[in-house]
């Protein structure tokens, strides 16, 4: 097991992970002014800022908060009550996060690669990953929910019934999906178990309860958790005649069935697939079959069907970060096949060259498969200046928050998202009109992925006051006759 207490952390072998963890850091500081995004704003901030606000003595959230996240929004509102309220303390609690998850992901390719020369360029190659790194360098909950999972992985690999014990009882602290990880993670466990052991039917019984008597803990806080939940909450996520974890109609199951493979190709990570399927079809998918680790293999398998149990037959709507296991994957078994196929300096130019390309990626130069996944690359960067505008446009008019109807992600008060930078008065805690029906403005951004304005209430009788535009990201203000 790869520990923070293992002597050979400062060797020469761990240089490049020093390097990285160097780099992070510096990257994530330099972002530590942007404000919550995307979903972290109903996941993290919402929640956590009612706890910090009552001091513990009261876990009834809002109707409509996300609150199945409860452990980690009791950290964040912990950590605020320490270090301050601030977005820069929000951001140095998630480097701490960030950090641990690269040292995860240094020792898996170290576990898979071995000694091999290729093994720094395969870490590379992983965190180049567009939307990996861009969950590592601002505030979100998919880096915390990886981190465990790996933890979880390595732990099944090496045998160390420790790390498999305490990453499963984390992640399953960890909304609706890291419960469903946990569950796949499980399953994996009994059957590489199974794999090592050789199928027999008594044996296979004695390997199940063995295995998931290490997962107990895990299901006993889930079941914990989501009593807590019930019990505080008229509505729980997941759950209800609302809940968007419902059976979707035929038409949005062929709409996900159309999505679920391209979230796999969009934002570079088609460049992966061409260079797998190039290096498989030259050297033989026989040799390439031979020297993968068929344990990774499996994994991979097993959440790809996972991820599209739980994406593909439901309405609710999901993204990029659903699969960031399988991102994390996939340029592993490329890089495994790469440095034991090819030449060790073709392998490593073709690294490079993958990586420049994923690099790219984050500038939203190449057009996306399906709508814009903006909490995966950071071409949304702009969207918070230029957010700061529009409010400003609108409160040197003398507009308040009701009068105006804004969009998502932007819906939510400014005391949520930009934490200490929110503006005075009505604009820090004052909520956006409830609908466009009853309000005067609205605000408009091609970074809340609806591109029809029609369905933000903005007709031809509306009228365009400003807007504000950088990169591949634009905000408008309209007002309504």
């Amino acid at each position: 097991m790869c520990g923070l207490k293992d002597s050979r952390l400062f060797s020469k072998e761990y240089r490049i992970l020093w390097i990285v963890w160097v780099l992070y850091g510096v990257g994530a500081l330099a972002l530590a002014w942007t404000p919550f995004f995307w979903d972290s704003v109903s996941v993290l901030s919402r929640p956590a800022t009612v706890l910090y606000q009552n001091g513990f003595s009261d876990f009834h959230f809002p109707e409509s908060s996300v609150s199945d996240n409860l452990p980690l929004s009791m950290l964040l509102a912990l950590w605020w009550t320490v270090f301050g309220r601030t977005l820069f303390s929000t951001h140095v609690l998630f480097i701490f996060f960030g950090l641990a998850l690269i040292h995860q992901v240094f020792c898996l390719c170290r576990d898979v690669m071995g000694r091999s020369r290729g093994r720094d360029f395969v870490f590379l190659l992983v965190l180049c990953d567009t939307t990996l790194l861009t969950q590592l360098l601002l505030p979100m909950f998919d880096t915390v929910m990886v981190l465990c999972a790996l933890v979880c992985l390595r732990g099944i690999l090496s045998g160390n019934k420790v790390s498999v014990v305490a990453g499963a009882f984390f992640l399953a602290m960890l909304r609706s999906r890291g419960v469903m990880v946990c569950a796949a993670l499980g399953l994996f466990a009994f059957l590489y178990a199974i794999c090592r052991r050789g199928m027999n039917g008594r044996l296979a019984i004695s390997l199940l309860g063995r295995e998931l008597l290490m997962f107990l803990p895990a299901v006993a806080v889930a079941v914990f958790l989501l009593l807590v939940q019930m019990r505080n909450q008229e509505m729980v996520f997941g759950m209800g005649e609302d809940s968007l974890w419902r059976v979707a109609d035929w038409g949005k199951i062929k709409s996900n069935l159309i999505s679920f493979p391209l979230f796999l190709f969009d934002l570079g990570k088609g460049f992966l697939w061409i260079a797998l399927l190039a290096v498989g079809f030259w050297h033989g998918w026989k040799r390439a079959w031979r020297i993968l680790p068929h344990p990774v293999v499996g994994l991979f398998l097993v959440l790809f069907v996972l991820f599209f149990l739980m994406t593909v037959p439901f309405r609710n709507p999901y993204g990029g970060r659903y699969f960031l296991l399988l991102y994390v994957l996939m340029p592993l078994l490329l890089g495994k096949m790469m440095f034991e196929l090819m030449p060790a300096g073709r392998a490593r130019v073709l690294s490079v060259c993958l990586m420049l390309l994923l690099g790219t990626a984050q500038m939203g130069w190449y057009p996306t498969l399906r709508v814009t996944q903006w909490d995966c690359s950071l071409s949304h960067l702009p969207y918070y200046h230029l957010r700061w505008q529009a409010l400003d446009y609108l409160k040197d008019r003398q507009v308040t928050p009701h009068q105006v109807c804004s969009f998502f992600p932007a819906d939510k008060t400014s005391d949520l998202i930009d934490l200490d930078k929110a503006m005075e008065g009505v604009w820090a805690d004052e909520p956006f009109a409830e609908g466009a029906s009853g309000a005067e403005f609205i605000l408009y951004s091609n970074l809340s992925n609806v591109l029809d304005r029609s369905k933000f209430g903005i007709d031809s009788a509306c009228v365009l006051q400003k807007r504000f535009e950088k990169g591949a990201v634009f905000i408008e203000v309209w007002k309504r006759p």
